[in-house]
């Protein structure tokens, strides 16, 4: 489970940890740090391992229509990771298609479904591009990392994501002691700390690791012939 903890919890275990004094740092200007301290982190876990963040929704995709906003009229979209098309009583991946590519899939698909033409799609700051122009109406899941909430209020929650609050505080403690000119004994610390959980989120489920992408059985569902064993 997830510990969470109140932004003014996080600003009491700052102070107390890195004897923050409030005249040297405001609660105002340690509640800025403590922002960009917890941006920083979801931006980490995004990167090694953002399913642990990951958030869905549906959009409902109309024929002659190619690009979708996500996250709503706040744009809370941080990164678009995949999308989930059903069809048939299945679901498949749809695939990502390359900046370099954008051209190639251009103009209207012929397909009256998502898979008759092999439709394509890219994240693009808060929405996403289908392509070829989609030729169906149907609703579908996309998965996405939103940012996090801005953090105001003394009762906001921060999501810890267990043992992840320490890791706000100890770059708080490397910002502090920079600003003071002092040794830094926090980024020692951070690097202790940095090491054990990357390889905590490196190892995710030990009992199923990852597995190499079969994309032929995604896409037709059938499996290919097991030379090594026919």
């Amino acid at each position: 489970m997830p510990r969470n903890i109140t932004l003014a919890q996080m600003r009491s275990k700052c102070r107390k940890r890195w004897d923050i004094e409030s005249a040297y740092v405001s609660d105002t200007d340690l509640d800025d740090w403590i922002n960009d301290a917890y941006l920083e982190m979801h931006d980490y876990i995004a990167n090694i391992n953002p399913e642990w963040i990951l958030e869905s929704t549906t959009v409902s995709v109309t024929s002659g229509t190619s690009t979708y906003q996500i996250g709503g009229a706040s744009n809370d979209t941080y990164k678009i990771y995949g999308i989930d098309v059903d069809q048939g009583g299945r679901t498949y991946n749809m695939q990502k298609f390359m900046w370099a590519q954008r051209n190639r899939y251009s103009g209207s698909g012929s397909g009256t479904t998502p898979l008759n033409t092999r439709y394509r799609f890219m994240g693009l700051a808060g929405r996403i591009e289908l392509r070829p122009v989609p030729g169906w109406s149907q609703d579908i899941t996309v998965w996405y990392i939103p940012y996090p909430d801005e953090l105001t209020m003394d009762t906001d929650n921060i999501d810890g994501y267990a043992a992840w609050g320490q890791y706000i505080i100890n770059v708080i403690g490397i910002w502090y002691f920079d600003k003071r000119g002092t040794p830094n004994v926090a980024r020692e610390e951070f690097a202790r700390m940095n090491k054990r959980l990357y390889n905590s989120m490196r190892e995710g489920d030990k009992a199923e690791p990852d597995v190499m992408r079969d994309v032929d059985l995604e896409q037709t569902g059938y499996e290919q012939p097991n030379l090594l064993n026919p």
